[in-house]
């Protein structure tokens, strides 16, 4: 059992279709956790997500939805250029326990879901009328200058709506993680937005220093 994470709507939303929040925070203290418990950031980041949401939505179990580059479905696909990206579900699962058993148990599952990203979300939206309110996706090495393209150029689009009510976009920057959030200014404010980031951040860190 499931919850489609969303956080409550604020009662001061900022009545605009489309607002950012951006805010950095230490990475060191991630990079070394991963290492050492054999996680990717990628993984770490979305356990510390999906702890974060528990407590802001109340729910054992919330669900929200992360990115794949959809290149598993066959291997001929590994050294094909073309836009095979495909969104999937990600569900906390674990209540009781290590950081560890937390972390390397969400890692666990997006190993197996992305082995499986060739079935659709829009098959399980019907199957089980679900609604995601929530992406995240972790874009390591398209801003730290490790880039798979040489010599490539980065244009930002500026956007003026959002996929879902809220994106959690997070990339590492000059030594820190930056933690880019766009929302649904017509249901959030920049202060949730905030207050929410801020949270996340200090989950994160707090659950580096756990075992």
């Amino acid at each position: 059992d499931c919850a489609v994470a969303s956080l409550p709507n604020s009662t001061m939303p900022d009545g605009i279709s489309c607002g950012t929040f951006s805010m950095e925070m230490p990475l060191q203290g991630i990079e070394d956790y991963c290492k050492r418990q054999s996680v990717t950031i990628c993984s770490y980041l979305q356990s510390a997500l999906a702890e974060t949401l528990c407590r802001f939505t109340r729910e054992a179990h919330p669900m929200f939805v992360t990115v794949s580059n959809g290149r598993a479905a066959s291997n001929a696909l590994q050294h094909t250029m073309g836009m095979f990206v495909k969104t999937v579900p990600v569900v906390r699962t674990t209540e009781s326990g290590t950081v560890s058993d937390a972390v390397k148990s969400i890692h666990r599952q997006l190993l197996q879901t992305y082995e499986n990203d060739y079935y659709p979300l829009t098959a399980m939206v019907e199957k089980w009328h679900i609604a995601p309110q929530i992406l995240f996706a972790y874009q390591g090495g398209l801003y730290d200058g490790a880039s798979e393209i040489a010599n490539a150029k980065f244009i930002p689009l500026a956007l003026d709506t959002t996929k879902m009510p809220m994106e959690v976009i997070t990339y590492p920057h000059d030594g820190n993680l930056c933690i880019h959030i766009t929302y649904d200014g017509q249901r959030y404010s920049h202060q949730d937005m905030a207050t929410f980031a801020q949270a996340y951040a200090q989950v994160a860190m707090s659950m580096a220093e756990g075992q």
